[in-house]
């Protein structure tokens, strides 16, 4: 449980530099459009590349 806390961690921490790395405008959205369209690709590929769900997101997905 431990090692599984440690390692949720690390990942969260991750995300958090990746976003600290990589930050968007809200207000400049139209105007950054590319780089959203690109972070949002590569956000994608990380979480299912490190979950291993694959396609079964696509279901959840949709609905919303």
């Amino acid at each position: 449980m431990i090692a599984a806390l440690r390692e949720w961690r690390e990942w969260l921490e991750w995300l958090a530099a990746w976003f600290e790395e990589y930050p968007l405008d809200l207000a400049a959205t139209d105007d950054q459009r590319i780089l959203w369209d690109r972070t949002a690709r590569t956000l994608i590929l990380h979480v299912t590349d490190r979950t291993g769900c694959g396609s079964g997101w696509t279901g959840t997905a949709i609905k919303y």
